[in-house]
């Protein structure tokens, strides 16, 4: 694998900074599917493509409350 640097943030650069390895691992594989996708395809593809993600995140439970739980864990 390769290393990239993204900018993000400052609160978010806070979260990941106190995120477990564990997480920023799986952030991290996520992120880089997302990528992927969006490299490969064109802008007009990648925002159905997000919006399908975002419901399927949805419809497993999954929220902004969710994740901000999780990424508020140290």
């Amino acid at each position: 694998m390769k290393r990239i640097i993204i900018e993000v943030d400052d609160a978010t650069a806070r979260m990941w900074k106190y995120t477990s390895t564990e997480l920023r691992q799986k952030l991290a594989e996520k992120a880089g599917k997302i990528m992927k996708t969006a490299l490969n395809n064109s802008e007009d593809d990648f925002w159905p493509f997000l919006e399908k993600l975002r419901k399927n995140a949805e419809t497993k439970g999954f929220s902004d409350d969710i994740l901000n739980q999780v990424l508020s864990e140290e």
